[in-house]
């Protein structure tokens, strides 16, 4: 958010987590924060889903795994968004 110089509302609050704890409450924001600026921004798209969760293979990753359909002919498409955090023990849920 704030990064283009005539739409400074456009974005998403996803960097605000950047520095934060790999927990319940960051991975529920994380899910939210994506969530928000897709339907938002991207009328594209109509969210189906997004749901962020730790990768249990890589420490330091949350995944944002996102469902969509496309407005223009809904085709149904997913994707995985990796989402960096600092290197930490994370908890395993």
């Amino acid at each position: 958010i704030g990064e283009r110089v005539f739409r400074r509302d456009f974005g998403t609050r996803v960097p605000e987590l950047v520095f934060d704890p790999a927990d319940e409450t960051m991975i529920a924001l994380l899910s939210f924060f994506f969530d928000d600026g897709v339907r938002r921004w991207e009328k594209r798209l109509d969210v189906i889903e997004v749901d962020a969760q730790l990768d249990l293979k890589t420490s330091g990753i949350v995944n944002v795994l996102a469902r969509y359909r496309v407005t223009r002919d809904n085709r149904v498409g997913n994707f995985v968004y990796p989402f960096y955090v600092p290197d930490q023990e994370l908890p395993r849920t």
